[in-house]
This record gives C-alpha cells, sequence and structure tokens, in this order.
C-alpha cells in the first residue's frame, strides 16, 4: 500500500500557477547547471501527482542515482523554485520593487559608487513615501547612514540632524502603526471569541480596550495613512462589540473614503478594502440601508474585477466575502428560493478552497449553510453543518458562535421532531452557555420554553411560543439583545411557529415593512 503524506514541495509546487510553472522550467534549461536536468523531471512528476505518493515516485525513477540524496535532492528543487518565484515576481508588488532598489543601492554602496547610490535611494524614497512604507524608508535611512559613515562625515552637520530627525520620525510613526495594529488583533480576537456585548458587564472588555486608542489628533499629527485606516477600523469593530450597527457603519463608511482617498495605499493591499467593504455590507443590510448594501457588494464585485490576475490569496478571499455576504444578503431578506441557488456554487468553492480556508471562517460558512437549509426546510442537511462546528473542538473558544450553534441545534431537532432527542440538545446548550458565563435571559428564556415543548402536546406548542415571544419582548425593552441573531434569526423563527407559515415568509414580511419606510 503507497504512504501518501502532506509534503510541502507537493504543496509549493501545486500553489503554482500555469505561468509561473513555465517560468520556472525556462528558468531552470537557462540557468541550472546540467546536472540539474533531473529537477525538471521530478517537477513535471510531482506536478502530476493530485496527492503526494512518495512511495510512487521512489519507484517510478527506481534506479535514479538522485534517490540516493532523495531529501537533499529535494530541498534544492524547494530552493530553486523559491528563487524562480522571487525573479517571477520581482515587480508584482511595490514592496517587492522597492526591496530589488534598496539591494541595487546597497551594491551600489558596496563598490563605492556613494552618489549612485544616493540616487538610487532618492528614487526609492518618493516611491515608498507616495505609498506611505515607513519600513522602506528606514532602512534606507540606515544606507544613508552608512555612506555618511564611509565617506567620513564629510555631509554639514545640517544634513546630519536632518538625517536623525527623518529617522526618528518614521522609527515613530511605525510604533504608532503598531501599537494600533496590535489593539485591533486584541478587538478583533475579542469579537471571536465573546461576540456582541449583551449586557454592562459585557462592554467591560471592549470598553478597556478602546481607552487604550490612542487620540485622533496624535493620528492626524502621524500623517500616516495606515494609522488612519487602522484608527477607523478599531473604531467601527469597537461600535460592532457595543452592538451599535449605525455608528459601526459609520466607520466602515470613513475608512472606505480615506482608502479611496489614498489610491496607492489602498492598490497595493486589496485586502483591506475587501475585508471593509463586506463589513459595511452586512451593517447596511441590518441597518434597514438596502441601497447603500447594493452599492457596497457592486463594489465589492470590481475588485474582482480590477484585480487580474488574481493570486490565490486573494482569490480565496473574495470568494470567502463575496459569497459570505451574498449568503447573508439573501438570508436576512428571507429569500431562500434566492439562497437555494447560491448553494451549489458555495458547496463547490468550499470544496476547492476549504484547505486554505481558516477554521472559524469555515464554521462561519456553516452557519450561514444551516440557516439557508432551515429555510429551505432542509433540517437534516442544516444539521449536518451544526455538526461539524459542535465537533470541531478548535472553536470551543468561540463563545458566541458556539452558542448559536448549540440553539440550532436545539431549534433543528425539534423541527425534525426528535422530540426524544430534545432535553438532551437543551442541556448540552445550557451546559455550555453556563460554562461561558454568556447567560442571558434570552437564551435561558428560549431553553425553558423549548423543554416545555419538548413535554407538552403539539397542540399547546404555538401559544408556548407566544408566551416566549412576549417574554423575548420584554426583555427587549429593558435593553437587552439577543446578538446570535447576526448568526440566525431566532426571533423570526419563534413567530414563524406561533403564525404557523414559513420562517422565509416571516423573514420577507419584516423585510418589506422596512424597505417600504
Amino acid at each position: 500500500m503507497s504512504t501518501k503524506i502532506k509534503d510541502s514541495l507537493h504543496e509549493l509546487i501545486g500553489s503554482l500557477t500555469k505561468t509561473e510553472k513555465r517560468y520556472y522550467k525556462l528558468h531552470a534549461t537557462r540557468h541550472l547547471a546540467s546536472d540539474d536536468c533531473n529537477m525538471v523531471v521530478l517537477f513535471d512528476y510531482i506536478s502530476r501527482q493530485e496527492v503526494y505518493d512518495e512511495e510512487a515516485l521512489i519507484a517510478h525513477f527506481h534506479g535514479k542515482a538522485f534517490l540516493n540524496q532523495f531529501s537533499t535532492v529535494k530541498k534544492r528543487l524547494y530552493d530553486q523554485l523559491l528563487q524562480s518565484l522571487h525573479l517571477f515576481h520581482a515587480n508584482s508588488s511595490v514592496e517587492a520593487q522597492l526591496g530589488r532598489m534598496l539591494h541595487q543601492a546597497t551594491i551600489l554602496y558596496e563598490k563605492s559608487l556613494y552618489t549612485q547610490s544616493l540616487r538610487q535611494l532618492r528614487s526609492l524614497e518618493k516611491i515608498a513615501e507616495k505609498h506611505d512604507l515607513s519600513l522602506i524608508l528606514i532602512q534606507s535611512g540606515k544606507l544613508r547612514q552608512r555612506i555618511l559613515e564611509t565617506q567620513g562625515y564629510e555631509a554639514e552637520e545640517k544634513a546630519i540632524t536632518e538625517l536623525h530627525t527623518d529617522i526618528q520620525q518614521l522609527l515613530a510613526k511605525e510604533q504608532l502603526i503598531h501599537q494600533l495594529w496590535n489593539l485591533k488583533s486584541r478587538v478583533f480576537r475579542h469579537l471571536q471569541t465573546s461576540g456582541i456585548a449583551t449586557s454592562e458587564t459585557g462592554k467591560e472588555k471592549p470598553d478597556q480596550l478602546i481607552r487604550q486608542l490612542p487620540d485622533i489628533g496624535l493620528i492626524e499629527a502621524a500623517q500616516s495613512t495606515e494609522a488612519t485606516y487602522l484608527y477607523f477600523h478599531i473604531q467601527a469593530a469597537y461600535q460592532y462589540a457595543l452592538g451599535d450597527f449605525h455608528q459601526s457603519l459609520d466607520f466602515c463608511e470613513q475608512t472606505i473614503e480615506h482608502l479611496r482617498q489614498h489610491p496607492s495605499f489602498a492598490s497595493g493591499r486589496p485586502n483591506i478594502l475587501l475585508s471593509v467593504l463586506t463589513n459595511a455590507c452586512y451593517l447596511a443590510e441590518t441597518t434597514g440601508q438596502f441601497e447603500k448594501s447594493e452599492q457596497f457588494l457592486r463594489n465589492l464585485k470590481t475588485i474582482e474585477k480590477e484585480q487580474q490576475p488574481l493570486s490565490e490569496d486573494l482569490q480565496i478571499k473574495l470568494f470567502s466575502s463575496i459569497t459570505s455576504i451574498e449568503l447573508s444578503l439573501v438570508t436576512l431578506r428571507g429569500d431562500f428560493q434566492a439562497a437555494g441557488k447560491l448553494l451549489a456554487a458555495t458547496e463547490s468553492g468550499l470544496e476547492k478552497h476549504g484547505a486554505k480556508i481558516p477554521p472559524l471562517r469555515m464554521a462561519f460558512f456553516h452557519i450561514k449553510l444551516a440557516g439557508i437549509y432551515t429555510g429551505t426546510e432542509n433540517y437534516a442537511g442544516a444539521l449536518k453543518k451544526i455538526n461539524l462546528i459542535l465537533n470541531d473542538y478548535s472553536l470551543d473558544e468561540k463563545e458566541e458562535l458556539m452558542t448559536a450553534a448549540h440553539l440550532m441545534n436545539v431549534i433543528l431537532h425539534y423541527e425534525l421532531r426528535n422530540i426524544s432527542h430534545l432535553p438532551f440538545a437543551i442541556r448540552n446548550a445550557q451546559k455550555l452557555i453556563k460554562s461561558r458565563n454568556r447567560s442571558n435571559e434570552h437564551q435561558a428564556a428560549f431553553l425553558q420554553t423549548l423543554l416545555k415543548i419538548s413535554k407538552a402536546h403539539e397542540l399547546d406548542h404555538a401559544e408556548l411560543f407566544s408566551v416566549l415571544f412576549n417574554q423575548l419582548e420584554q426583555i427587549q425593552n429593558k435593553g437587552n439583545t439577543l446578538p446570535i441573531s447576526v448568526h440566525f434569526d431566532f426571533p423570526s423563527w419563534i413567530e414563524s411557529r406561533i403564525r404557523k407559515i414559513s420562517l422565509g415568509e416571516t423573514i420577507r414580511q419584516k423585510y418589506h415593512f422596512l424597505a417600504s419606510a
């Protein structure tokens, strides 16, 4: 039986585009030594393997001398491929172009061609300043220092002072960016684990984090495009954590406008605009600003057209963002017929990119798909998706997501008439919520009512749901929220059970009411 293992070389070769593969073979033919001809043969064989199979490879090349040092040969091929990719993508980004220019300036310096080296640095710095790239400017400043030292400090004292001041300002700007990035990461990590605050206690952590945000005056004084972007992005995430979707959208729009005013910065970082537009689209739809949500979605799709050719990373992010937001929009509108049409393309994309989509992002897809399957009354299909979340222990700390998944699990067992299993599902949900200290009045009332329903006659279910609906309204009026509804519209599902109409029809009626308001 052949051994099939994950292999770095196979992964790298599998990630190459046709053009990159062709470039490597041309590069190898022209530049590698004649004794490296086996590299191209080995490259061709591995590129044909859908799954890496080392036993089959060794059997295929039986008797070849390079198998005696196979680990070394694989390492050499891996390094050659990286060198080929480096050359192929030498001008694929501003950072790559500037890195090459800095290297050239360093070579000129080492040849004692100081004037030429400084000329190259001036060209580099103009481009770096345009794109707000502080780190490369710091590196350029360090090379200027070396040139000044080598020339015996012949420069005027003014030039020395200016160089010192420039590097200090750049270091301060980079330190500010680092501080903001660290804060942004902590805010988003809190969102991923704890979700939207459901009480005053839940707001303590976001409030503690936002107090560390530098004043907008300091941000503006830094004159850093990236620092300003991070400031708005953090504010948007903070407002979302508090459940203030209107304020969050406002900061998203400020971020989008800021990026549009600085196209040089944004064009080199399409992932940033992609992320902000996705968030804005969802927030606009959630707050009833439907024309805005459609415009944001069109802008998202424009990125896909303008960023050709697409890197694999960007392909995955575009698929993830556009598909995710399209699923959200049709779900928020209760248009499960349209959502059904997206299912095949979504499942196909997940199968294609699944291995490279982070587990949390994949879980968000699963819960969205579970909601759509619920809306189309494919409860067994929905339960399969929920079980993928419940059985993934890497998601255990994602409190809001796991709570929503457990509550959906209860709903699905109810819809499937697994009444005997319902108390077990409810106890599991209660146990999880208690262990995370996530319990709130909404969830407690919901689970207690479903427990009563599991013991009641079916004719009494609608009345029990009606009592629950009134309870939830009273809790809502006290200022408490049910944030897990961002994953599934629990209130609409309860209402649909009372009115004995479909979930889709219930949501559509609400949507049309908001749209006509």
